[in-house]
């Protein structure tokens, strides 16, 4: 029961490479060329994915809470975990403003702010990732030797 938790991260991390791919693709159709219906799909498809993903990461939170707590008998969460509850409470709170940040991108007030928002986005997608590395580190560490002292 404890590798639950871990199990399921592991293959949110798969999604979140499916929402990157997605972006990343939409980026590259012209949004003139006879492919912009499939770009907008696309779109769709990242937006939906990524509510999804932030939905099942609080779950994964709030079960990975319960499994320090139950399965690996640690009640100071946050202290005693390799800093994996701080960085998974990071992640979850980047995830939940990127979707705010990903639906203004659509209708900035001005323009020229279109492109800052997108790479705002960007950056913000890129520490998920980075922090999503450093959470399935300390977790392996947490899973091999327990928690810290």
């Amino acid at each position: 029961m404890k590798f639950l938790h871990p199990i399921f991260m592991i293959i949110l991390l798969g999604f979140l490479y499916k929402i990157f791919n997605s972006g990343k693709t939409a980026l590259s159709i012209n949004e003139k060329s006879p492919e912009a219906d499939k770009r907008e799909e696309l779109i769709k498809e990242h937006g939906t994915t990524a509510k999804l993903i932030t939905a099942l990461m609080f779950v994964g939170f709030i079960g990975g809470v319960f499994g320090m707590i139950y399965f690996i008998g640690v009640r100071e969460i946050f202290i005693k975990s390799y800093g994996h509850g701080f960085i998974g409470a990071g992640i979850l709170g980047l995830m939940l403003s990127n979707l705010f940040v990903g639906k203004s991108i659509k209708k900035p007030p001005r323009p020229s702010q279109q492109a800052n928002l997108l790479s705002f986005h960007k950056g913000i997608s890129y520490f998920i990732v980075i922090g999503s590395v450093f959470s399935l580190v300390t977790g392996i560490i947490i899973l091999v030797s327990g928690p810290s002292t």
